[in-house]
C-alpha cells in the first residue's frame, strides 16, 4: 500500500486527451460563472451552460421563459463580458432539452398521452360556459380517444 494516496485526478491527468477535456470542463465552469456573475439573481440558477468559441457565446438555460429574458440581456451582457477581456461578437441562448433536464435530476421526461390529454380537453369542456368551444374540446377529445388510426379517412 502507497505510503501517500493521491487524488484519482492526478492520474486522469497524465492521458493527454482527458487532460484536454478536463482543462475544457474547467474554462467552461470559469465562463458559466462569469457569466452568472453578470446576469440579474433571478436569471443565475437558470442558466445551465456556457461555452465560447470563435467569438460566439452560447448558453444553455432549463426553459424557454428564461430563453426570451436572457436574450432581451444580451447586448449588456456582451458589453459586459467584453470588458472582463473575453472577445464576444454575438451570443446565442437557447433552452436545454426537456429530456435532458429530466436525467439530470433522475426523474422521466413528459410524455404525450392521448388518453389523459382527452380527459383533460373533457373536464375544460365541462368548466367552460361557451357551448360552441365546449363542443369543439369535445369532439377534439373524442377524436384523441380514438387515435390515429381509426380515423375516418374519408372526409
Amino acid at each position: 500500500m502507497p505510503a501517500k494516496a493521491r487524488h484519482v485526478r492526478r492520474y486522469l491527468r497524465g492521458t493527454d486527451a482527458v487532460a484536454a477535456l478536463l482543462n475544457e470542463l474547467q474554462r467552461r465552469d470559469e465562463l458559466l460563472q462569469r457569466v452568472r456573475d453578470a446576469i440579474p439573481e433571478a436569471l443565475r440558477a437558470h442558466c445551465k451552460q456556457a461555452s465560447l468559441r470563435d467569438g460566439l457565446l452560447s448558453l444553455s438555460v432549463d426553459s424557454p421563459v428564461w430563453v426570451s429574458r436572457l436574450k432581451f440581456l444580451t447586448p449588456q451582457l456582451i458589453e459586459d463580458l467584453r470588458k472582463t477581456d473575453l472577445a464576444i461578437n454575438d451570443c446565442h441562448v437557447r433552452a436545454s432539452p426537456e429530456a435532458s433536464l429530466a436525467r439530470a435530476e433522475g426523474r422521466e421526461a413528459a410524455t404525450f398521452s392521448p388518453p389523459a390529454a382527452a380527459d383533460h380537453l373533457l373536464q375544460a369542456a365541462d368548466a367552460i360556459a361557451d357551448p360552441e368551444l365546449a363542443t369543439s374540446l369535445r369532439r377534439l377529445a373524442d377524436s384523441l380517444s380514438k387515435g390515429p388510426l381509426s380515423r375516418d379517412t374519408n372526409g
